[in-house]
């Protein structure tokens, strides 16, 4: 299973498929087995990267804005200049924060059983 080094932090991950890739963000309680079935589905076209929140951190310090910059220390450490990010449930908040942070790390962004992110002052 390969992981990737996010701080002091070892984040699990799958890594299936080869073309564009597409990474999907888990729900606080989910994990990446939760798209097992998007990754059978997908991977014969595209790279399907599914990561466990790094909400394993135990601190009560954790933001919408530190999961988002997390998510973006984890496509530098696997090496994605962009991708497609696709959220679900909490972690389309996580997804929206990283694409309006990062336009230009955004394929696209795609959200399931989530909210509109509330404004922000930046």
């Amino acid at each position: 299973m390969p992981f990737a080094k996010i701080d002091a932090l070892h984040t699990v991950y799958e890594d299936n498929g080869n073309g564009l890739p597409i990474v999907f963000v888990p729900s606080i309680t989910g994990s990446r087995n939760w798209f097992i079935y998007q990754t059978r589905g997908l991977s014969n076209k595209y790279r399907v990267i599914c990561p466990e929140i790094p909400c394993a951190r135990k601190t009560t310090n954790i933001t919408i804005d530190s999961l988002a910059e997390d998510l973006g220390k984890f496509l530098s450490e696997i090496r994605l200049g962009s991708a497609v990010i696709v959220g679900h449930g909490f972690g389309g908040l996580i997804a929206q924060r990283f694409a309006a942070l990062n336009p230009s790390k955004t394929e696209a962004l795609v959200l399931i059983s989530t909210f509109k992110q509330p404004p922000t002052d930046n």
